[in-house]
């Protein structure tokens, strides 16, 4: 009953301060720049492609071991 007590308190400390913005006290968790935010967005798309393209390449060789033997 404590944990449950403790998460509702919680998560109503959230929203009793009207007065401070939740992005301004976790500035970390948002990008206030849009170029940067996109930027990074797109960077992690490069590399999620670029890991599935090696894993492919990968996975490409190891079969044409076994094909071969």
């Amino acid at each position: 009953m404590k944990k449950i007590n403790g998460v509702i308190s919680g998560i109503a400390s959230l929203f009793s301060d009207t007065s401070s913005n939740i992005l301004e006290k976790y500035p970390f968790t948002y990008e206030k720049d849009v170029k940067k935010s996109l930027q990074k967005g797109w960077n992690n798309v490069g590399m999620a492609i670029r890991g599935a393209v090696e894993q492919y390449g990968q996975a490409e060789k190891n079969r044409q071991i076994k094909k071969a033997n």
